[in-house]
């Protein structure tokens, strides 16, 4: 399956694009996006050069020439293949009722 210049779904993974990147982020590593703790299922970018991240997600900067693609490992979900340009993979988080905590999610 291919990204188109809107964004795409793979499971609960949400991607979309953007026109540059904020300010406040940093050069990672990192290439996987999701974890799940409980089913041992990951969501991994690959074949990408150029990723950075920050408090709210992950900036993912796609070369012409580049085929990167978000996988699922554990094989629940087709792969996709990401177009050219900038990739936001927001970080899963979720609000308790009392307000009061925002945490990162357990899949």
């Amino acid at each position: 399956m291919k990204a188109n210049k809107l964004g795409f779904f793979q499971g609960d993974v949400v991607g979309q694009y953007v026109s540059k990147l904020p300010k406040d982020v940093k050069p990672t590593k990192e290439r996987i996006v999701a974890h799940g703790e409980t089913s041992g299922h990951h969501h991994i970018v690959e074949g990408v050069q150029t990723a950075y991240e920050n408090n709210t997600g992950f900036y993912f900067v796609v070369a012409p020439e580049e085929i990167g693609t978000l996988t699922h490992i554990g094989n629940d979900h087709e792969a996709i293949e990401l177009i050219p340009g900038i990739v936001f993979i927001p970080r899963e988080s979720q609000v308790e009722y009392d307000g009061e905590e925002e945490r990162r999610v357990l899949d």
